[in-house]
């Protein structure tokens, strides 16, 4: 195996994912939705509802 290979290698090993949830959110990602939801809703004169998050 080429020494570069190894080095590639040793990378993806040390790589870390984090999960989803521990990463910050910013308030963008959040707003953007939360007016798409409320824009939708006054265009077909509903109501909005909200429920509890499913547990992770």
């Amino acid at each position: 195996m080429p020494f570069h290979d190894l080095d590639n290698q040793e990378d993806e090993e040390n790589d870390i994912k984090d999960h989803p949830v521990s990463r910050p959110v910013t308030f963008r990602q959040r707003a953007f939705p939360l007016l798409a939801m409320l824009k939708t809703c006054r265009e077909h004169n509903a109501d909005i509802i909200w429920e509890p998050a499913p547990i992770w």
